[in-house]
């Protein structure tokens, strides 16, 4: 597949891969490097896009940006689960503490949730638009953003507790 836009989107992977700075970023960049990395080593795309510099500084990153503080969970920050998506990766090793506490935060936090309205509540610094968390101008765009990041959470989460069986189906 030597299309016209498949060179395009191989030089713009390019171009990401080559600003990646640990030093000039936040956790949610450091995070989407790791999807990053991961999904061009899952299709065997090593060859063709050089992650090693990457890859190499990405440990030291997800351990400086990994919020390990629980009472900051609850607004936006870089929780354990922002970076480590199974006991398979690589930067689990070091983290299976801070890991095993968020699940259990996340059940928690999904148990008071589900009394509610049956799904994970989303956390509001980062997707209700304006700060009276209502919505200002938009408050049914507003209330859309955060449904829409409620699901994704909930299927987030729940390929996070099967990947460490922490789902009923795996007692």
């Amino acid at each position: 597949m030597n299309t016209e836009i498949c060179k395009k989107a191989a030089a713009l992977l390019e171009s990401i891969i080559s600003r990646f700075s640990d030093a000039l970023t936040d956790f949610f960049t450091i995070s989407s490097y790791c999807d990053l990395v991961s999904k061009i080593e899952k299709y065997n795309l090593t060859s063709r896009f050089d992650i090693k510099p990457v890859k190499d500084s990405l440990t030291v990153a997800v351990n400086t940006y990994m919020e390990r503080e629980p009472l900051k969970w609850t607004g936006w920050c870089g929780r354990p689960s922002f970076f480590i998506k199974s006991p398979n990766s690589v930067y689990y090793k070091g983290n299976e503490e801070i890991m095993s506490k968020e699940l259990e935060w996340q059940i928690d936090k999904m148990t008071s949730r589900l009394k509610e309205l049956n799904v994970w509540k989303v956390n509001a610094n980062g997707w209700y638009w304006e700060r009276n968390n209502q919505g200002g101008a938009y408050p049914m765009e507003s209330f859309a953003s955060a449904n829409c990041w409620e699901i994704i959470d909930a299927i987030n989460n729940i390929k996070l507790f099967k990947n460490f069986s922490r789902t009923e189906s795996d007692s």
